[in-house]
């Protein structure tokens, strides 16, 4: 099951694979302080916190402000080079990821990186 995970860059179930044998669990129910600061220690009493600061968030009332979207400001037009790509260009965007760690690629992304080595290859 872990190496169909990795085969799918889904580092979630990845996690959840090496964490169940360890019996790590990271529902952890961290104490959170009430509005005075004090600890609430209840599992109600935090959720009942969560739940007034959410609403508190959610429930604002509308902007006084209203915004002028007629688009003048986004009316220019960018310049995008549509040339194709050169194996180095892919293989120097590649390389110039920090230690690799990076956001999980795309399936378009990782078709573009096999791309790039099989053509680094054939040179």
């Amino acid at each position: 099951m872990s190496v169909a995970a990795t085969d799918r860059n889904d580092t979630r179930m990845l996690y959840s694979v090496v964490r169940q044998p360890t019996g790590v669990n990271s529902n952890s129910n961290i104490p959170v302080k009430s509005k005075d600061g004090r600890m609430l220690l209840t599992e109600e009493e935090q959720n009942t916190r969560w739940m007034e600061h959410f609403k508190e968030v959610l429930n604002q009332p509308e902007p006084t402000i209203e915004l002028d979207m007629d688009n003048s400001y986004g009316s220019k037009e960018l310049e995008v080079n549509m040339t194709d790509l050169t194996a180095e260009e892919v293989t120097r965007a590649i390389n110039s990821l920090t230690n690799n760690k990076a956001r999980a690629l795309t399936k378009s992304q990782q078709r573009c990186s096999n791309t790039a080595r099989t053509l680094s290859q054939d040179n």
